[in-house]
């Protein structure tokens, strides 16, 4: 399946994979329509800001539009025009999680 086809709501594999774990994917809190998607607005995936590849129909997540914050572990690019809406993790793999993933039951910093 097409990285454009995975958390768009709908199931395209048998199994369902293509849709599991989607709460873990960390987006933005912008929408674009998906290159090769089915026209509908969804939410923008963090992994795919400035990565050399438009996956945005209006190229939103490619260029000046892109900013990064932080630095080392904590460093993260964004849609937003703050740096400010981000928890930075005391220990773990992710050196951030976005405000909305706090408090929701998730152990989302890993430590």
């Amino acid at each position: 399946v097409h990285k454009h086809k995975i958390c768009d709501k709908i199931e395209d594999c048998r199994d369902k994979s293509d849709e599991a774990n989607c709460n873990m994917m960390q987006m933005t809190n912008k929408t674009c329509k998906r290159s090769g998607g089915d026209g509908r607005e969804l939410r923008i995936p963090e992994a795919w800001l400035d990565d050399g590849q438009r996956d945005c129909l209006n190229g939103i997540d490619e260029g000046d539009q892109v900013k990064v914050c932080g630095e080392g572990r904590s460093e993260r690019k964004t849609l937003e025009s703050s740096c400010d809406n981000v928890f930075i993790c005391l220990s773990g793999e992710r050196g951030y999680i976005n405000m909305e993933e706090l408090c929701d039951g998730t152990d989302s910093c890993d430590d």
